[in-house]
């Protein structure tokens, strides 16, 4: 089994998480966002599953047989496997689609 550490965390939103992607390691994250105000706000999450592209083919396997573990209920999943994937735009289809 893999060891999953928490690398960071923030409220940098979508280009705070990107800033920490490393092209040879495999990432997992979730983002919240909020809509509305008061009694009619709802949070819609986004997990996000980064695969690096410069990431070994083994690592890679490894880090990903663990994505159940870390999957958050209810949240839509957006891969990102090049950093240009991992933006608003992705992010949005997530919580959209």
């Amino acid at each position: 089994m893999v060891a999953l550490t928490c690398v960071a965390r923030g409220i940098g939103g979508v280009d705070d998480l990107r800033a920490h992607l490393d092209p040879s390691r495999v990432f997992f994250g979730v983002l919240r966002f909020t809509f509305g105000k008061g009694t009619f706000a709802r949070d819609k999450y986004v997990f996000v599953h980064w695969n690096g592209d410069a990431c070994s083919v083994v690592k890679r396997g490894r880090a990903n047989a663990q994505k159940q573990a870390v999957e958050v209920r209810d949240a839509r999943c957006v891969v990102c496997d090049a950093a240009r994937e991992c933006g608003a735009r992705s992010v949005a289809r997530g919580v959209g689609g």
